[in-house]
């Protein structure tokens, strides 16, 4: 007579359905946590790649950007621009603003080539380029490179007459600074921008807060010359 299965019933059965539960939980659980190591694994070596890439381009485009600036200090904006063909520097000839940007834009140091760019294209009275090279060092991460792209945004605007515009985008740049120098700069550009769109209510409360809260800058005596002639008194 064949023997018949084993049947267990009561607290000992449910123990032992718990154990299977708990031994195939287990195991599902050591394969989820080697998926995920190795995941981690994965990104931390790719993170690692990128982060020693990204280390290597802030390098190279900061040799390049220190070999250009020369030209863009003297002034020669055109080599600035499309860099030097005749001098070589380890067999290499030194290239310009545009190609930094065009290479390296993603860095910290590809942005404030950008800012450069962006002026010299403005001492070159091309102003399309210019606020194009402004609007990528408007995204760096450092304020002060922000400020002063959006201040280069606004002088673009203002060269095409869209004062409204500019003074706007010289706002901007002032409310990056909360007790520099440069906020009275930005603010008075704003306010002349603003007379400019005859919006003279703007300008002049502008202009009060260069006579009010920088008494030492250099825009002071002539916001209150501009409040005089708006015969507004402080």
């Amino acid at each position: 007579m064949a023997d018949k299965p084993l049947k267990i019933e009561g607290p000992e059965r449910i123990e032992r359905h718990h154990e299977g539960e708990e031994t195939l939980i287990k195991g599902g659980s050591l394969k989820l946590l080697g998926i995920i190591g190795a995941v981690i694994l994965v990104v931390a070596g790719g993170w690692f790649f990128f982060n020693r890439q990204a280390k290597a381009a802030e390098t190279e485009a900061s040799i390049a950007l220190g070999r250009i600036s020369s030209y863009l200090n003297q002034g020669d904006y055109e080599k600035a621009i499309n860099g030097d063909q005749t001098l070589l520097i380890d067999n290499r000839p030194i290239i310009g603003l545009a190609s930094i940007v065009a290479e390296y834009g993603s860095t910290n140091t590809g942005k404030r080539a950008a800012l450069m760019l962006g002026n010299a294209y403005m001492a070159t009275e091309k102003y399309q380029e210019a606020a194009s090279a402004f609007e990528v060092a408007s995204e760096s991460g450092d304020e002060l490179t922000r400020a002063a792209a959006l201040a280069g945004s606004a002088s673009v605007a203002e060269a095409e007459g869209n004062y409204e515009e500019a003074a706007t985008r010289y706002d901007e740049a002032a409310a990056l600074y909360k007790s520099d120098v440069s906020r009275s700069l930005y603010l008075f550009a704003a306010a002349k921008n603003y007379e400019n769109a005859s919006k003279n209510e703007e300008a002049i409360e502008r202009y009060r807060e260069i006579a009010m809260e920088y008494p030492t800058s250099e825009q002071n005596n002539i916001a209150r010359l501009a409040l005089a002639r708006h015969g507004v008194e402080i």
